[in-house]
Parts: structure tokens; sequence; C-alpha cells
């Protein structure tokens, strides 16, 4: 008997070993085993948190049977926490594991793999012996599962995760890659509010989908394992509630103590990534600390925000000021806020909030701090800028003052469903306020004036002033169809809105101003918004762009330099880096941009390059930056000009506003897009010695510093065959194979010159056949007629140069080397000879 945070466990067969030795390592026993859970405990609790636990055990170790078990035996402690789940056709009652003492037994049990569900059980009802079934409950997190098909590996999973990453974070979600233990990766999603079972599933095929379209030669979501060759399987389903996941730090049943590993980002981009071992991620610790401490915070965040983690079977209170709110939504499915209490009255708010709402039909959203709640109208042509212009308005019911600070997606289907930004905030003062009229001053930051409300019954009827409300419009269905009218008041100096709310109209609806060339380059008129300091550059989304609508996107060239986002204010010039460094003082030779835009203050969007043979831009070039080395700057994008800001404002536009720029910069050219179809786009930029293509959507906004899909980057990737002339020792799960091959290339005179090293795209196939191949043709002397590097091979094994093979690349640098290299298999129909 062994105590563990006060709790008694019964232990026995210590000794029993659970993984044979390996190689250098130990065998592994059951006590190493416990000592192992209990260790990690910390970091594993809180993933395991009121998740019922399927446990896959191996009583006499990995080399004998397994089996999975779900139902908590009867001998097992009573102080274990539990919870009884109805499935079809039977009641199953499952462990909970909340403390230390509850991993030691899980140990004892041999229980070497900890499967859980994507939800919580938080039983509402503790008194209640009713048994619930996997679906009453709520998602507090999605998982993707990357599993490598034959002739795939590790690394290529990789790149599915990070293509996964950036689509889930160009919505606003963040991503935490764990290696699975065994042979591919596992990705976390932290929902921001609980979702069903259907709901989850849905959402992870929506993104699996999504990759796969963008990836088809390399990634497939379909479960058939004969069309997984060749590719990375994104498994969804295990979204579903009855289904369940490896937690992250738990152990896997493999022939080595390999654990779900979480990792970082820098680690999953490495080509050396490998499975970890318990000791190694124990050692980890330390030096990483708990690396999805933001996912656990995140489902915590979700279920705070959400009714509870059970699916709600009803509303809690259908009367009261937010009783018609609470009615037409379904909490769970909808992102919107759930209060958690009817106000009480109080009234000492002066808030005000316009959210732009693209739902059926796009409107604005009114609302005013009123007695605890947000009185709202929906506006479909937003309130008036100017005198003389009456705009209709539907009040709508009252929403909670949460609903202030309220941006997202409301999903299809649900009422609204659309997106929802906050278009403009402030205070505001009552000048008057009762049944039939309001008359408030905003104070905002793009509106101000004093404005009316007046409640005309009649009108927007069919034959009256305006339009019938529809249903289709304001919140999906309006409250009462009580029609106001809204305008400014004529005692109150007119107020234009600044041009940032423009979307797909031209860039303002001010009136534009000439450069003297016949251009429009602003519109002046109206409030200056202050100059924006730190704007990062919006980031692009790998993928295929073959199949888009040149009608609705642009395709532009792909420079290979460096980004650079250019503030010109007061007739200085500042350029920094995508990562926000100042390298202003690196590139002086740039600050005649001052003179070029001289009376204007602007940030621009730009590309550093170097050109080199034939001017095309080459990065190892641009990477010496020597005094003399000839650099240029290409423009593309425009994200603020004289006191507006354009982030808002839609592509096609932004695009104008730069081409009316562009006959003033002398120190920086604009490249035109292709004006192609995609095909013939990227055909003409690999004519051209670019690196792709970047497709922009002609309607998108610009993404200040953020990953979006409305940019998507289509790479040149080339082919070419090599010879294998050795290869570097391996180490970790390649102890036994290699690291990476030593790859060659006939010159004219027949002599093999060293033309870099691949690493990546092996499977466990592909690495025990080469080692077979490559151990029988081992020589003692180099076959290159050149130097290795020592940084490339730092103890290389030298083989006869008789095996060809294929890589992928993204082009060469100066020095001849291939960039981004990636195996793709034997030529056995070819010799050296050949190539």
């Amino acid at each position: 008997m062994v105590t563990v945070g006060g709790r008694k466990v019964a232990i026995t067969h210590i000794d029993r070993v659970l993984y044979p030795a390996q190689g250098r390592s130990g065998a592994v026993t059951k006590s190493d085993v416990i000592g192992y859970y209990r260790e990690i405990a910390p970091l594993l609790l809180p993933l395991l948190r009121e998740r019922p636990v399927t446990r896959k055990r191996w009583p006499r170790g990995v080399a004998e049977e397994s089996f999975f078990e779900k139902q908590l035996p009867s001998s097992a402690p009573e102080w274990i926490d539990r919870c009884t789940l109805a499935h079809r056709t039977h009641r199953t009652t499952y462990p909970i594991a909340d403390s230390e003492a509850t991993l030691a037994w899980f140990g004892q049990q041999a229980a070497l793999e900890l499967h859980v569900p994507q939800w919580r059980h938080d039983r509402p009802d503790p008194d209640s012996d009713a048994p619930d079934s996997p679906g009453a409950f709520l998602a507090d997190r999605l998982v993707f599962d990357l599993d490598p098909g034959e002739q795939t590996g590790l690394a290529d999973c990789a790149q599915v995760a990070t293509a996964i990453r950036d689509l889930t974070e160009s919505n606003g979600l963040t991503c935490h890659p764990v290696t699975s233990g065994s042979k591919g990766i596992h990705l976390y999603v932290a929902l921001d509010r609980p979702v069903t079972s259907d709901d989850a599933v849905d959402v992870a095929r929506r993104v699996a989908d999504e990759v796969a379209a963008r990836h088809p030669r390399t990634v497939t979501t379909t479960m058939r394992k004969a069309q997984r060759r060749g590719k990375v399987f994104i498994d969804w389903s295990q979204n579903n509630g009855a289904k369940t996941t490896i937690v992250p730090y738990s152990l896997r049943g493999r022939d080595r103590p390999t654990v779900a590993a979480p990792r970082t980002w820098d680690e999953i981009e490495d080509p050396t990534l490998r499975q970890l071992t318990f000791d190694e991620v124990l050692r980890r610790v330390d030096e990483h600390g708990h690396l999805l401490t933001d996912l656990v915070k995140g489902s915590d965040r979700g279920r705070s925000r959400g009714s509870s983690g059970r699916r709600a079977r009803g509303t809690r209170d259908d009367t009261g000021r937010l009783g018609e709110y609470r009615t037409r939504r379904q909490f769970g499915r909808t992102t919107e806020p759930l209060p958690e209490a009817d106000p009480r009255g109080a009234d000492g708010g002066a808030g005000f909030v316009i959210q732009e709402h693209h739902a059926g039909t796009l409107h604005w959203d009114f609302r005013l701090e009123r007695d605890g709640v947000l009185v709202s109208w929906a506006v479909p042509k937003n309130l008036p800028a100017n005198t003389g212009q009456d705009r209709l308005a539907v009040h709508t019911e009252d929403h909670p003052l949460e609903y202030a600070s309220f941006e997202g997606e409301i999903p299809r289907g649900q009422y609204g469903g659309g997106r929802v930004e906050i278009w403009d905030n402030g205070t505001y003062s009552a000048v008057k306020w009762q049944d039939d009229e309001v008359v408030v001053d905003l104070h905002g930051k793009r509106l101000r004036g004093r404005y009316a409300l007046i409640h005309t019954p009649g009108v927007g009827r069919s034959g009256g002033r305006g339009t019938e409300s529809r249903g289709d419009g304001a919140e999906g269905g309006h409250t009462s169809g009580a029609h106001w009218l809204v305008h400014l008041k004529k005692d109150q100096p007119e107020f234009r809105p600044s041009a940032t709310h423009d979307s797909d109209d031209e860039p303002s609806g001010d009136g534009p101003s000439s450069d003297g060339t016949g251009q429009t380059i602003a519109a002046g008129r109206g409030s200056r918004a202050p100059f924006p300091r730190g704007l990062r550059p919006m980031l692009a989304t790998p993928g295929d762009i073959t199949g888009l609508d040149p009608d609705e996107w642009a395709f532009e060239g792909k420079w290979d330099g460096h980004r650079v986002i250019i503030e010109v204010h007061d007739a200085a010039v500042r350029l920094h880096s995508r990562n926000g460094r100042d390298v202003t003082d690196e590139f002086g030779r740039f600050a005649a941009l001052a003179e070029d835009l001289r009376g204007h203050d602007a940030v621009l969007d730009a590309e550093l390059v170097a050109p080199g043979a034939r001017g095309v831009p080459d990065f190892a070039r641009l990477q010496r930056r020597a005094a003399a080395t000839e650099l240029r700057l290409y423009v593309f994008d425009v994200l603020y000009l004289d006191g507006r800001p354009l982030l808002r404002v839609a592509y096609r536009n932004r695009r104008k506003v730069l081409e009316a720029l562009a006959p003033r910069l002398h120190a920086a050219e604009v490249p035109a897009p292709y004006d192609l179809d995609p095909r013939k786009a990227l055909r003409r930029s690999s004519d051209d010695g670019l690196e792709g293509i970047v497709a922009k959507r002609l309607g998108s906004r610009y993404a200040d510093g953020k990953r979006s899909d409305a940019w998507i980057k289509h790479k040149h990737f080339a082919s070419d065959e090599l010879v294998i002339g050795g290869y570097t020792r391996g180490s970790g799960s390649r102890a036994e194979t290699f690291g990476a091959l030593l790859l060659g290339e006939p010159d004219a005179d027949g002599r093999l010159r060293y033309a870099g090293k691949v690493g990546t795209g092996f499977d466990e196939h592909e690495l025990a056949r080469l080692t077979a191949s490559m151990r029988r043709i081992r020589r003692k002397t180099s076959p290159f007629s050149d130097a290795v590097p020592r940084s490339d091979a730092p103890d290389p094994v030298w083989v006869t140069p008789r095996l060809v093979g294929e890589i992928r690349h993204s082009g060469r640098t100066e020095a001849g080397r291939f960039r981004h290299p990636s195996w793709r298999g034997l030529r056995s129909d070819k010799s050296p000879g050949d190539l």
C-alpha cells in the first residue's frame, strides 16, 4: 500500500516490465509508469478535468495483448470520482481523474493510454441518478488527428498542421500542436463558447475539407485507407461526442515509452521533428513549462461564457427584459453572450454601440444602454451622416449589456446568422426619452451629433415612406414591427463619418480629390483619424489558387524578399519589419519616399527585394545587404492615407488609391497584378522567376497582423533527380536508420558535385529500405568532387554513388543548394549516368 495525496493505493507486481528494453534504453517497469504519471500530474490533471476516462491496458506489457476498458471495475477504490453515461444499449460508469492518486491507480492497472472526449461531464444535478448520454454535453475544444498514410511521415503531418494552424488562426482561434506518440500529430483548439457535438463535428469537417481542397495532392479527409497512400489523413470525426482521443501527456502503448507530447510550433516546423519518450517529456517541463495552459484556460473561458457543459434543455427564464432575447437564441449553437441574470433595472450606464451586421441583408444595429439593457434598433442604411436625411429604424428586442462588446460570426441557420462587427461606439447623453421619441447626443469615435428617433406607426408599411421589415434583416425576425425614423437634428453641425465604413463601395463617400494627374488619391473632408503606429502585415494562407474565379480575385506576384510596413508621417519615413523591428537605418536609401509623398501621410505595405540574375529577386543577396547591393521596393497595398484609415476598405478600392499614388513614387515601384486567369498567372510568374502567386479577394479588408484566407499564396515547387552520395547518422527515433541524405548531381565532366541534403519526406518503410540499400554500398571516402560543408554533415557516412532519387523543392540558393527539399522516392528506373 502506498499513500498518494492522502489516498491509499494498492500496488502489485511493481517490477513488472511494461516496456521491454529498446536499444540503449533500459526496460520500463510498472513502477516507472506510476512515477511518470505522478510527476506529470500537475500538467495532466487539468486536461482530464471532469472528462470520463477510457483506458487502454497492457497488464503484461506492450509485447502482449491489450484491451480497452470503459467500465470502472467494482474493485476500484470508492474515492475515485465517476460518472454514468447512457449508451444505446447499456449504461457505463467511467472514472474521472481528479487527483494524483487516481493517476497512480491507473498506473497500477497498467492503463498506459488515457482517452477522453472533447466535452466535460459537469453533472448540474448531483442528486439525480439519471444517466446522461454523450450527446447531452457541449464540446469545449476541437481536435484534429493527422495520420500519415503509406509513403508519408511525421514531417508531412507537420506541413499539414501548419496549414490547419493558419486557417484556424485566420478565424481568430489558437491551435495547439501535440506529437501523438504514435505516427502523427494532434491539434487542439479551445472554443470561445461550448458547442454541440454535431456543431463541433461540422466545424472540424469544414476546416479539414478546406485544407484538403487547398492541398489535394498531399491531404485527404477520406477514411478509407486505400485512398490515403502518399497523403496525410485529417481525422475530424473524433469530435463526435461518443468518441475519444488520447489525452496530451498520456503514455502510448508502443514498443518505446512514447508520449502524446505538447510541442512548440518551432519544433513542429523543424525537419528533425520526432516523437518523444516519457523521460524526455519530463526533462522538457523545466524548459517549456505547461505548453497547453492556454488550451485549458481557453476551455474554461468558453464554459464560463456558455450556459453550462450540458446541452440546454430549455431557457432558464423566458420573462423579464431579456426574456425575448433568450427565447430567440439557441445558446450552445450561437456565439452570442448569454446573460447570467435579468437586469435589476439600474440606470447608470450611458454607452452606445453601432454594430455592422451581415445577416440576411446588411444592416446596422444601434444600441443604447438604458435600465440595465441595450435598447436596440436595426437601421438598414445606418444612421444618417448629415441633416435632411430620414432613415428607417426597426425596434428590436432588448439585448444584454455584454452585447456591447460582441463581435464574431453567428452561425448560419441561427437567429441573426452572419458576421457582426463593431462599427462605432462611445457615450451618449439623453436629451429626451419617451415611449414615442428618443433624442440623444452621441459622442462616438465616428459619429457625433444630436440624433432623434421618432416612433411612426404605419411608416415602413406597404405604400409608406420606407420598406416593410420582412424578418430577414435586423435580427433575423423583428420583435413587433415597431418602426421609427432616425435623423440628425438640424440645430447640430453636420458630421460625416470617416471612410473606413466602406467595404465594396468606393474608398469614400466624401468625394475625391486629385493629385493633379486626374487620379483620385484621397478624400480629405470630414474628421481625420490619428496616424496609426505599429500596423503589422496581413499574412496569406498557403493553398491552391487554380480554381479561383478571376472575377473575384486578383493575382499578384510573390516576391522573395523582406516584408516591410512603411510609415510616411510629417515628412519622415520609418520602415518596420514583419515582426515590428525598426529597420529604417538598414534601408536608409528609401528615405526619398518622404519627398515623393510630400504633403501626404501614408502607411504602405511593401516588399524589399534584391534582384539577382535576370533581375529575379534573390533572397541570398538580400541577406548579405552589402552597400553595393541593388535593392528595390515593391509597394502593393496602402493602409492609411491623409487622416483616413483604409483597413476596412475593400482590396479593389485600396488598389485604386495605390494606383493613384503610383505616379508620385520614384523611390519605389507598384507592380501590376497579372491580368490573367489563375493557371496562366502561375505559368507567367514561373517564367518570370518569381516564388509564386498571392491571390487576393477583391472584396476583402486588410487583417492587421493576422493570417487570412482572403489572401492565398501558391508557391512554385520544382523537382529534381539526384544521386545519393552519403548520409548523416540518425538520432532518437532514427537512431537505427539515418538523419538526412547527402545528394549530388553530375557536372559536364561526369564528376559528382554536392547539391545539398534532404531530411524530410520519409516514412518508416522508406527509411528502412534506404538504410538497407546504403549499408551494402558504404565506402570510406567521399564520392563528391567538392567539399561537403561540415555544418551539413559533421560525421558523414559515404556510399558509392549508385542510387538515384527524386526531391521536391522551391528553388535554389545562389550557392546552388536546394530550398525546402523534400524526399519523393527512389528512381529505380534510372542510374547516375542517365542524369
